[in-house]
């Protein structure tokens, strides 16, 4: 686990298509940069002093499946939506109406590009 959250493992997610990690595991993200981050999120990451916001875990899936869902908006990823959500965006009015799609919600598909652009542009990853 400790090369898990080693930073020299940490890739940009461009280059997640030369290693697709076809396996289950693990996988941590961090921010590249705090600068890129909100005023209250830049004071958060420097109170807990690290830089890692997410880890999570592939059991059922391949973990190249499983970031690509969690980070591409591919599928309903939970960690896609509190980002996207932390970015300021939202569903689409009336999109999230029953218990159901307010957990699985989507956002608009220029807002998804804009969320990829951002994860792309702004985080690293590892897994193991």
């Amino acid at each position: 686990m400790n090369t898990l959250f080693q930073i020299e493992n940490f890739k940009p997610f461009q280059e997640l298509h030369l290693d697709k990690p076809y396996y289950f595991g693990f996988y941590a993200i961090r921010v590249k940069d705090i600068t890129s981050l909100s005023e209250i999120l830049k004071e958060e990451t420097i109170a807990c002093q690290s830089t890692l916001i997410y880890i999570g875990i592939s059991e059922k899936q391949t973990l190249y499946k499983r970031i690509c869902q969690e980070c591409f908006g591919v599928g309903h990823g939970t960690f896609f939506r509190g980002i996207g959500t932390l970015l300021g965006y939202m569903p689409p009015k009336g999109s999230a109406h029953t218990p159901k799609s307010a957990k699985n919600y989507r956002f608009e598909k220029k807002d998804i590009e804009n969320i990829k652009n951002w994860i792309f542009n702004n985080l690293i990853i590892s897994f193991v």
